[in-house]
This record gives C-alpha cells, sequence and structure tokens, in this order.
C-alpha cells in the first residue's frame, strides 16, 4: 500500500449542516452539499501542551486537543451556505438578508487533498463559521479575480458508539469509505480490530510479521531464501496443498506457509568430448536437453542413464536427486 510523503491539491469541499442533541453532545448531519471554487485551507490546532518537571526532566506531558481554527478561501461563498449556516434571510426578490440577531448553525466541513501517492478525504465534525468581511477592489488594466475568505473554527463532538469526543476524520484513497465519502457524513461506529499475519519460512530467510486490520488485506512479501531450495510460493498450511490469495481478507490472526523445492544439480559427462555445463533443476521439474557434444573423430550417439550406456535418459523424465547423465560417442 503506498504511502504519502507529501500533500498539494485542496479539492471537493462539502458541507453538510449538523444538528447538535445538546444533552448528548452529539450530532445527525444533513446530506454534504457542495462548495465549489476552493482556493486555500489554513486551520491551525488549537490545544496547548502541559509540562511538569521532576527529576530535571519532563516528568509529565500533557497534550489537549482543543480541534482547529482558521481561515478558509473559495472563489465565492455558496449562497446555500449563506442560507443553510449564516442563516442569512433570501426574500421574495431573491435578496440576501444579514438577520442582526441570528445565530449560524453548526456544520461539519468535508473536503479532499491530493498526495503524491494518493489522495486522502477528511471531515471536521462540528464546526462553526464567522460571517465574512465585506471587500472589493476596482478593475485595474488586468482583471485579478476576487476571493472570499470565511474563519471556521472547529471543536469536538461526542461519538456514542465509540465514547469518546472526536474532531476530525480522514480516509486514503484505497480504501472502500473513500467512494461514498461525500454520500453522508462518515462516523464510525468500531474501533478497528487488528490481526498478526506471520509468516513461517521453514528454516528459510525471516519474514516480519504484519499487523493487519480487520477485514484488510496482507501485503505480499518479498520472496524468502533458503540455501539449496527454490521458492515455490504461499500456502494457507504445511501441507502445501492451497495457495494463499493475498486478496483475501484478514479475518482472524494467520499464519502463512512458505513451500521451498529442493535443488538438484544435473552433470553432463562427454566422456573427454566438448564441455556441457550443468543444470541446477528443483525436485520434480525436468531436466533441459542440451545441445549435442561433440569430440573429434566421433559421432554423438545419445545421452545415458549410466556410463555402460545401457538405458536411454529420458529428458521427460522427473529429477529426484542429483544426476549424472553420460555422452555416448561412436567412432
Amino acid at each position: 500500500m503506498a504511502k504519502n510523503k507529501v500533500k498539494y491539491g485542496l479539492k471537493s469541499v462539502y458541507y453538510a449542516v449538523a444538528t447538535i442533541d445538546e444533552l448528548t453532545n452529539t450530532a445527525t448531519y444533513a446530506t454534504p452539499k457542495p462548495w465549489p471554487g476552493a482556493v486555500n485551507m489554513s486551520l491551525d490546532q488549537q490545544g496547548d501542551i502541559t509540562k511538569f518537571r521532576a527529576d530535571n526532566i519532563d516528568y509529565w506531558v500533557g497534550n489537549s486537543n482543543n480541534g482547529y481554527s482558521g481561515d478558509f478561501e473559495s472563489a465565492l461563498i455558496p449562497d446555500d451556505f449563506r442560507k443553510d449556516v449564516l442563516n442569512e434571510i433570501e426574500d421574495s426578490n431573491g435578496v440576501f438578508i444579514e438577520d442582526a440577531a441570528a445565530k449560524t448553525v453548526h456544520f461539519a466541513l468535508l473536503f479532499q487533498f491530493e498526495g503524491d501517492a494518493k489522495a486522502t478525504r477528511h471531515v471536521l465534525y462540528n464546526c462553526t463559521a464567522n460571517r465574512p468581511s465585506v471587500s472589493g477592489a476596482t478593475t485595474e488594466e488586468t482583471i485579478e479575480p476576487q476571493t472570499e475568505t470565511i474563519t471556521i473554527t472547529s471543536v469536538a463532538i461526542h461519538n456514542a458508539d465509540l465514547d469518546i469526543d472526536v474532531v476530525k476524520g480522514r480516509v486514503g484513497q484505497d480504501e472502500a469509505q473513500y467512494s461514498t465519502w461525500y454520500d453522508a457524513v462518515y462516523q464510525a461506529t468500531a474501533k478497528a480490530t487488528y490481526y498478526t499475519v506471520s509468516f513461517d519460512t521453514d528454516g528459510g530467510s525471516a519474514v516480519a510479521s504484519q499487523s493487519v486490520r480487520s477485514g484488510a488485506k496482507a501485503t505480499e512479501p518479498a520472496a524468502p531464501t533458503k540455501a539449496g531450495y527454490e521458492f515455490d510460493g504461499w500456502y494457507t498450511s504445511n501441507t502445501y496443498t492451497t495457495e494463499f490469495n493475498f486478496d483475501s481478507a484478514i479475518s482472524a490472526d494467520t499464519t502463512v506457509y512458505a513451500k521451498f523445492v529442493e535443488l538438484f544439480t544435473v552433470t553432463f559427462d562427454t566422456d573427454g568430448g566438448s564441455v556441457v555445463p550443468s543444470q541446477t533443476v528443483a525436485d520434480g521439474s525436468k531436466a533441459t536437453r542440451p545441445a549435442d557434444p561433440t569430440k573429434e573423430g566421433y559421432t554423438f550417439v545419445n545421452w545415458y542413464k549410466e556410463a555402460a550406456f545401457t538405458n536411454l535418459f529420458d529428458f521427460d523424465d522427473a529429477i529426484t536427486a542429483d544426476t549424472t547423465i553420460y555422452a555416448k560417442f561412436s567412432a
């Protein structure tokens, strides 16, 4: 699974009106609406680091998460957002009116950052916004588009299923939830369970175990090595009857078994003729018939199992041990 080294490219901003239950401090959300024209978002984390010194060291360090606060710049603030969140009133003539007594509405903010390997989508669960400033400039010789900036504050909201206060969520492009991120505000229902995937290499080079989230897939590691053997795949058991499928979801602690096949040397005895290189052949596989050797004053006849040239060697036979094959020549 690829991981980002950098992020860039703010896009796909949505907002969803939140209804806050003041008794439980939980939220329900309307369907997200698009906020086109995203230009820049700069939200600083809010919270203090508290240090307690003892024994000439930082004996205890506490970090409070008070959410985020900062500015979001876009081409224009959508009219829907002005009505839904800022509580501006649209009159019968299509004029937007600011109500001095209106209170702004809580909302979730959803957005996406591009990355060098994959995109990530985010949600801030409990946001409020201040009214934007009024600004503009006269037209110069060249047109410079004017943007609008709004100050957003994001604080925690309670998630009843997790029984924690949550501020933000994010999902990577390779996760199933990514494709439905803007259909509804995602709310977690359970903490992830992780399982250990171990690799038994039967005396071969070690392969590190993996911690895999329930429902996710293990990553196929590089093939292990073992002196005198050839790696022949990963299997579900040490009887090597069923290959392990790395596209299958992990739902329990799992051991994956490396199968190795012993390697044998097939040597060609040419009885003083031209040299034929030896071959390394996996147990149960076949040797490759080489080009016919030559010997001055003689004609090559065939390859035999014995130096006495009693039985022809069959290159369709499986190799199960170190083997010498003998070349027969006739004068």
